[in-house]
């Protein structure tokens, strides 16, 4: 998604700057619009510097949702609000675990739609390098106990996974519904037979 500025630095300057967007579909931190259009940008998280053409940029709203950060997994979202500005930043985003790692790899992940497959999940869960850990946006594993492991669907416990049986979920009653969105990633992503 491409919005014209109609070579208006200063308009485009007050609405992009401190933001994040996408550049060679990459995330990039707006630093600056100069008088003559080009835009300054930051490779997020690895801080090489570019420049743009306003043209150049994707405003495409990015897609939120579960990163793996240290041992655990925190579920991200937009905060309803009315702004001026595009892109996304540290103001207009929210976790249910507090602070939110901006710039880190995990969130990067999330950017860029990177995850471990779930196999790999259950094995960092059972090897106790994470508590939690997500392997796709919507949808995490959470701590082990006898059955298997919980299974989170945007920060709520929504069942079970028994991989001694199957990786194939055992969701609590009100939460049927989410069988065929479930089998539709795990097929995605080539993460195994249900």
């Amino acid at each position: 998604m491409t919005i014209s500025y109609d070579d208006d630095w200063e308009y485009a300057h007050a609405k992009l700057s401190d933001s994040v967007i996408t550049f060679n579909n990459f995330p990039y931190y707006v630093k600056e619009v100069t008088p003559s259009c080009h835009v300054h940008l930051k490779k997020f998280y690895f801080g090489e510097s570019v420049s743009a053409n306003l043209n150049q940029l994707d405003l495409t709203p990015f897609s939120l949702g579960y990163y793996n950060s240290n041992d655990s997994c925190i579920y991200v979202k937009r905060v309803p609000q009315r702004n001026w500005k595009q892109g996304l930043r540290t103001n207009n985003i929210a976790s249910n675990g507090g602070f939110v790692e901006f710039e880190s790899e995990g969130f990067l992940n999330c950017l860029l739609d990177k995850y471990p497959s779930i196999d790999d999940c259950i094995e960092f869960i059972s090897c106790q390098e994470y508590k939690a850990i997500s392997f796709h946006k919507q949808f995490a594993l959470g701590s082990k106990f006898k059955k298997g492991f919980n299974l989170l669907y945007k920060d709520k416990k929504v069942g079970y996974i028994d991989p001694e049986k199957t990786i194939f979920p055992v969701f609590d009653e009100h939460y049927i519904f989410l069988t065929e969105l479930f089998e539709d990633i795990i097929h995605a992503n080539n993460q195994g037979p249900l």
